[in-house]
């Protein structure tokens, strides 16, 4: 073999050498597109299944909403109450004044609501006062079987004292958030009273619950 023969079998050899690597390394970097495209496809599939089961609990909320206004609503007659005071209201009150409140009033098993009753009129708003009132009255002030089970503060689904029917929650944040949603198209207490109970002085009760908070707040 003459030295150029040598020189050119060499030369293509390193070629055919450095053409493998190339095409070596362009395969995995074709593999490596291929991996970040189906990565990227199943974290779009993640985004979109967490966003369907948020709409699907927005929607089960709003049915829940629904449901329980219907079947409140049919268990009564029409009657007039005593408090005109507009749910969709400022109370005036922080989280201190309620829990200064709940002590002197000796009240345990609302210790803790302030927080939430402030924080639920602040994103819904909802008057904190009426739910307060409306939890005190419903829970017999924090401490019945629905409340300390099933941390149902508004009677909730108890429709005309079944407890068997009554909703349950996780906490009693997520049942005050409830209960806000619930009545904020109620334009008054007296309205909401009117398919909320079947006592017809339920209004004027939760008013008188209202009253005891508001007055023991120094």
């Amino acid at each position: 073999m003459t030295r150029l023969s040598y020189i050119a079998c060499t030369t293509i050899l390193v070629i055919g050498i450095l053409l493998a690597a190339h095409l070596a390394d362009l395969r995995r970097q074709m593999d490596q597109d291929l991996i970040d495209y189906i990565d990227d496809l199943e974290e779009e599939s993640r985004k979109m299944q967490d966003e369907n089961r948020q709409l699907l609990d927005e929607i089960e909320r709003a049915n829940r909403l629904h449901q329980v206004r219907l079947e409140q609503r049919t268990l009564l007659a029409s009657r007039g109450g005593r408090s005109s005071i507009p749910v969709l209201s400022p109370s005036g009150m922080i989280a201190e004044h309620f829990e200064r409140a709940f002590r002197e009033l000796d009240k345990p098993g609302m210790f803790g609501l302030g927080e939430i009753l402030c924080r639920v009129e602040n994103e819904t708003g909802v008057n904190a006062l009426i739910l307060a009132g409306i939890a005190s009255l419903e829970s017999s002030w924090g401490i019945s079987l629905l409340a300390q089970e099933k941390c149902n503060l508004g009677g909730l689904g108890a429709l005309d004292g079944v407890l068997g029917s009554a909703m349950t929650f996780k906490n009693r944040q997520e049942c005050i958030f409830f209960l806000a949603e619930l009545i904020a198209d109620g334009g008054t207490l007296e309205d909401v009273g009117r398919w909320y109970a079947s006592d017809p002085a339920w209004a004027a009760k939760v008013a008188g619950c209202m009253k005891l908070i508001g007055e023991a707040k120094p």
